[in-house]
């Protein structure tokens, strides 16, 4: 039963309706946690719907009428929303989804079959990797910070 599991509020920024529908029953398989998507088959939609609720990460198809390509994940990462991106590749994209990593996205996966079993244990990983990541970052500014103050009280 959902009530029993956590909900991760994901945005689903995909334009196409056969897609979407695959996903989101993945999504709705998943056994350790509750899905709740909300969907956006624009960019533009999806900026609007990130500014109107809260979510807890970001999937996001590369191809889209608004915008395509890298573009659309530098678009994303621009309105800083501090989310973790998963980035939803084409076969022929699978290359873009490395760049779409090493731009700040959490993680890609190559729209096929087999990826929709996996998808929601890449999404908990990623949002892992993306927390555990805002963590060390946290802890390591707390620490400069202290040592900041340590060198400030000996001067």
């Amino acid at each position: 039963m959902a009530a029993d599991r956590p909900t991760v509020c994901a945005l689903l920024v995909e334009d196409s309706s056969d897609d979407a529908d695959l996903i989101q029953e993945s999504l709705s398989e998943a056994a350790e946690v509750h899905f709740e998507v909300h969907r956006a088959d624009r960019l533009q939609h999806a900026q609007l719907q990130l500014a109107a609720r809260q979510f807890d990460v970001v999937l996001l198809d590369l191809g889209l009428p608004d915008s395509s390509g890298l573009q659309t994940v530098q678009t994303v990462l621009a309105w800083d929303t501090g989310l973790p991106i998963v980035v939803l590749t084409g076969l022929a994209e699978e290359f873009i989804g490395t760049q779409a990593v090493e731009l700040g996205a959490q993680t890609y996966l190559v729209k096929r079959m087999e990826s929709f079993d996996v998808l929601p244990a890449n999404i908990l990983s990623a949002l892992d990797r993306h927390q555990s990541q805002h963590a060390a970052a946290a802890s390591d500014a707390g620490g400069l910070l202290a040592r900041l103050q340590r060198v400030l009280k000996v001067s």
